[in-house]
């Protein structure tokens, strides 16, 4: 009986070696799961931030893109539109112009633009006028220059004089076309249709 109390001692002894080396084993498989498991968890919050700093980047890159292309597309359209309002501005003042040169101050405006022409050609002037304008020059240059010749000019569409000496090495132009056509930087400049 003795004998059987030993061995009953000695399956115990192995029993709880046993027990002990299988919690040993399983808090260690523990250990290393929740090691493996952290190692992952890590390695998934690393890449979902890159994941995530691409992805917001890429995103931020898109909307910068399409805001410029909005902008660039408004800019465009109101250049566009700045263009019609000066082109309809000025198609309206070369009507009012027009309409101007049928009028009796048309011919006082003559003379003084010969007059003022008077000053840079003294003698043998070329007066250049719309063909419309041909008698009333003749009219006017006879009553400022004594040496003139006057020419049909087709390109003068409003009305006023150019000028030349015979050889052209002086040219200059003071018609309402020219005159109105200066005025464009004034007006782009004061008429509050800048686009910023």
């Amino acid at each position: 009986m003795e004998q059987k109390a030993k061995i009953d001692r000695f399956v115990e002894a192995i029993m709880k070696e046993s027990e002990k080396k299988r919690e040993l084993i399983e808090q260690e498989t523990q250990q290393y799961i929740n090691d493996e498991i952290s190692k992952c968890e890590a390695q998934l919050k690393r890449e979902s931030y890159t994941f995530m700093q691409k992805r917001s980047s890429a995103i931020r890159e898109d909307i910068g893109r399409e805001i410029a292309e909005k902008q660039l597309e408004g800019r465009k359209s109101l250049f566009r539109r700045r263009t019609e309002i000066t082109e309809d501005v000025f198609s309206k003042a070369a009507l009012r112009l027009t309409a101007f040169t049928q009028t009796p101050e048309y011919k006082d405006f003559l003379v003084r633009s010969a007059k003022k022409l008077s000053e840079l050609f003294k003698n043998d002037v070329v007066l250049y006028a719309r063909p419309a304008d041909v008698k009333l020059a003749q009219a006017v240059a006879g009553s400022v220059f004594s040496d003139y010749e006057i020419k049909e000019d087709d390109s003068i569409s409003i009305g006023g004089f150019k000028a030349s000496d015979k050889n052209k090495k002086i040219i200059a132009d003071d018609t309402l076309d020219i005159r109105l056509e200066s005025q464009r930087g004034w007006f782009a400049e004061n008429s509050g249709l800048n686009v910023d």
